[in-house]
This record gives C-alpha cells, sequence and structure tokens, in this order.
C-alpha cells in the first residue's frame, strides 16, 4: 500500500501535544479522548495558525528583486520560484506541501476521535471541537489548491488534477489525486459545516468562528468565480462582523503601524516568511507604488523607504515581518463590491467600495467614488483589491482567476542576472510541481 508522504515526524509538536504525536508510524498515532486533549492540538498556533504557503506570494508581482540579492538567497526554493524555474520544493522537506498537510493531519486526528466517540464532552464542546476541525482542513486545502493544482475553471474542473484529499490519520492510507472539483467540493463542504457548527465569536483570533467559516467560504466562491454564492456567504459574515481600521488614526512612523489581533482581523493566520522578504532586500514593485494616490494613508502604512530609494512592505497585520494572510473585515468588503459589481448592482457596490476607502484615506481628502458603468467600476475595484491586500498571498489567487478573462490577463517579467523571465498568462508554471519525495513514495501523477 503506497504511503501518505508527511514530514510529521521531523516537526516538533508543541510540548503540550508530545503526548498525542509520539506514537509509531504503523500504529494509531494519537489517541485524544477528550474535549480539552482535542483543543489543546487546535491551540498549536505555530502548526495551524502558520507556515501557510508562501510560494505564490515569491512568484507574484508586487515586489522585485535585485540581481545581487537574488543571487545572496541562500535556498533554491526562494530562487527559483521567483523565476518560476521547476526545481522548488526538493531542496527542504519542510515545505508548502508538506507543512500544510501536517494541518490536515492534526484536523483528521480530531475528527477522527470524534467520529469514534472517543472524545468525549457536551454538546456545545464537541460541536465547536469538530467544527475548528473541519476549518483547519478546508484552510489548507484552499492554500494546497492555489500552489499545486489548476485554477478552477468551470469547463476543466471535473478532470484537471487537483490535490491528495486525506480524510483520514491513517499514514499508510493510498494516496491519490483527486480532480480540481473534487477538492473545492469537499472543501466548502467541511467549510459550510464549520460554519454550522462554531460559535459566532472566539475569544482569541487563532481559532476559527464561525464568522471566519463564512468569510472562507467567500473566499473560496470568489475563487471559484461563483459570485451570487460569495456575495452571500459575505452578506452573513458582515452582518456579525463590520468593524474597519480607520487608518487616520494608524501612526506611519511607526516601524509595524497594525498591531496583531487588531479588530479589522476575523482570524488570525500567517505564511511562511522568505528571508527576501525583509528589508531592504525586497522592493515593492514601482507601478503598484505608483497606483496609491495622494490622500491614500495606505501608501505610508504599508510601505517604509530603503537605502537607495527603493520602498519594503511593513504592513501586515500580524504587527511584524510575518506575512498575515488571514481573513479579515475589509477583504470581505472587497469581496463584496466586487462581487455586487459583477452581479450589476453598480450603486450598493460603489457604497460599499466608498465604506471602505472612506476608512483609508485622509478624512478631509476623501472623495466618494461615482461611477455608472459597471465595467469601469469593477476595474476599479479590482485595482482597490490589489492595494488593500498587498502581500497576503492573494494577488497569486487573483492572478490565477483573472487570467481566465482576456481582458484583464497580464504577463509578468523579471530582470534577473542579465536575462528576462515572463510568465505568461494561464501557463503551467502557475502550478508549482509536488515534491518528488512525495510522488517517489507515493506513485501520484507530477504536474506538467
Amino acid at each position: 500500500m503506497k504511503k501518505y508522504l508527511l514530514v510529521l515526524m521531523l516537526v516538533l509538536p508543541c510540548s503540550g501535544c508530545q503526548e498525542f504525536l509520539d506514537a509509531k508510524p504503523d500504529k494509531k498515532l494519537a489517541i485524544i479522548t477528550s474535549v480539552k486533549e482535542a483543543q489543546t492540538l487546535l491551540n498549536n498556533v505555530n502548526i495551524l495558525n502558520g507556515a501557510y504557503p508562501s510560494a505564490g506570494q515569491v512568484a507574484s508581482d508586487e515586489f522585485y528583486l535585485l540581481t545581487a540579492d537574488w543571487l545572496a538567497v541562500n535556498t533554491a526554493l526562494e530562487r527559483n520560484a521567483y523565476i518560476w524555474q521547476e526545481e522548488v520544493f526538493n531542496e527542504n522537506p519542510r515545505n508548502d506541501w508538506s507543512l500544510s498537510y501536517q494541518k490536515v493531519y492534526y484536523a483528521n486526528l480530531v475528527l477522527e476521535g470524534l467520529a469514534a466517540g472517543r472524545i468525549k464532552g457536551t454538546l456545545e464542546e464537541t460541536n465547536s471541537i469538530k467544527g475548528q476541525a473541519l476549518f483547519f482542513r478546508a484552510y489548507a486545502c484552499y492554500h494546497l489548491l492555489q500552489i499545486f493544482a489548476p485554477a478552477w475553471n468551470p469547463q476543466t474542473a471535473a478532470t484537471d488534477p487537483g490535490i491528495a484529499l486525506r480524510l483520514s490519520s491513517d499514514l499508510h492510507a493510498p494516496t491519490v489525486r483527486a480532480s480540481v472539483e473534487q477538492g473545492y467540493r469537499q472543501l466548502l463542504e467541511d467549510a459550510r459545516s464549520a460554519s454550522e457548527l462554531l460559535p459566532v465569536e472566539t475569544s482569541v483570533k487563532t481559532r476559527p468562528s464561525r464568522v471566519a467559516a463564512l468569510a472562507l467560504l467567500a473566499r473560496v466562491y470568489l475563487t471559484m468565480g461563483d459570485y451570487p454564492l460569495a456575495l452571500e456567504q459575505v452578506e452573513k459574515g458582515l452582518t456579525y462582523r463590520s468593524v474597519l481600521i480607520d487608518f487616520n488614526t494608524r501612526n506611519p512612523a511607526a516601524a509595524f503601524p497594525f498591531p496583531l489581533f487588531n479588530e479589522e482581523v476575523i482570524f488570525h493566520s500567517h505564511m511562511s516568511t522568505p528571508a527576501m522578504f525583509y528589508p531592504p532586500v525586497l522592493k515593492v514593485d514601482s507601478l503598484l507604488l505608483n497606483s496609491y494616490q495622494a490622500g491614500d494613508l495606505r501608501s505610508q502604512l504599508f510601505f517604509g523607504s530603503n537605502p537607495g530609494g527603493s520602498f519594503h512592505f511593513k504592513g501586515s497585520y500580524a504587527g511584524s515581518n510575518n506575512l498575515f494572510n488571514g481573513l479579515t473585515v475589509g477583504e470581505l468588503m472587497l469581496i463584496k463590491a466586487e462581487c455586487q459589481t459583477r452581479l450589476n448592482q453598480v450603486t450598493q457596490a460603489a457604497s460599499t467600495l466608498n465604506a471602505l476607502l472612506q476608512k483609508r484615506w485622509k478624512a478631509d481628502l476623501f472623495a466618494p467614488v461615482v461611477v455608472s458603468n459597471a465595467q469601469k467600476l469593477l476595474d476599479l475595484v479590482l485595482e482597490e483589491r490589489r492595494k488593500e491586500l498587498v502581500f497576503r498571498g492573494l494577488r497569486w489567487m487573483d492572478l490565477r482567476r483573472l487570467n481566465l478573462e482576456p481582458e484583464r490577463a497580464v504577463t509578468i517579467r523579471r530582470l534577473v542576472n542579465n536575462q528576462m523571465y515572463a510568465l505568461e498568462p494561464n501557463s503551467a508554471r502557475y502550478v508549482f510541481k509536488i515534491p518528488q519525495d512525495v510522488i517517489a513514495a507515493t506513485g501520484i501523477a507530477q504536474n506538467p
């Protein structure tokens, strides 16, 4: 039987979870018997809230590197992802594939314990634990699909090779790649169930809530181009949480203007943060910088100056150099505005966009958007989406989905060592190759 390759044995869990994860690979890896033990497992923020895939961020068009800085990067993963080469994830077993499936494994341990009746607690407690596990499994699978599977295309999703759907913690269970459609259907099922089981709010933002599940559903449906359902989930979520940060209250001179777990965050997570994203190595794309107009506070709060006149990113909602990629009210507002525009609800979309932008501009310089043409408004909404959600890993998802619209397709170019590299719209290189050790151990098909 083909093994399911994880790097669990190479990643030390938190000390509070050690007793549940010390079993040998050929035995049951965890016997959880109480809600407290299950919650301890799900509280491992280093594994379940951190180290989400960053390859898409490295490969996106939000920044550039000088050749000297690119040559100084000490991992082939980062260098090659930057110029869209084949050899990316074979250098280190701790990578976007293995660390994501570790999250799936943790979730499956809890779900199996609940299904077997081993985890004892009140109905409210077991519902919460189940909802959290389903959310984390869906959240991990969503990120895997953005890196290792083609973009959602309703014409080909049923046959496009997707990711391995792991619904069991058995490391010896066969590994089979599901279709892209099957992958999305499973994560949607998990997220919908989570939204029905989870409490509306939680005491900590590293723990998923009903609002987080609704926000995830909205993000997924947007990725799939299902605008009515995305809008439905957004509107449900915003009935519970609609607080936006007034950027006039933030200090642009601060090293990190946005505190960890700020009031706009619905669910906190962050990507693996490669060394190239630390200043002054990273240099924000000049066209992106120039898209911020005078009076837009994001230009000062998101970016700090480097020697030589370039700029680095400092606006992470993680309050540090860690790149936040969680769920926020601001993202929901932009999903809502895009869906309303695409559904020809132009007046409502302009109102939604203005409600966000009013909190982003200097109070005395803000002028409401007045656009009656749906196409022009959509252009504006997508531009604001790029400016608002910068360095959250979402640009890669947006490039993939918008490249399917010919009028929005873009070619990305990198100049490195006097050689020009290009990533064409809908290129096969928008799908990263699965680590070769996984292919060797499982026999699943490699991406082209």
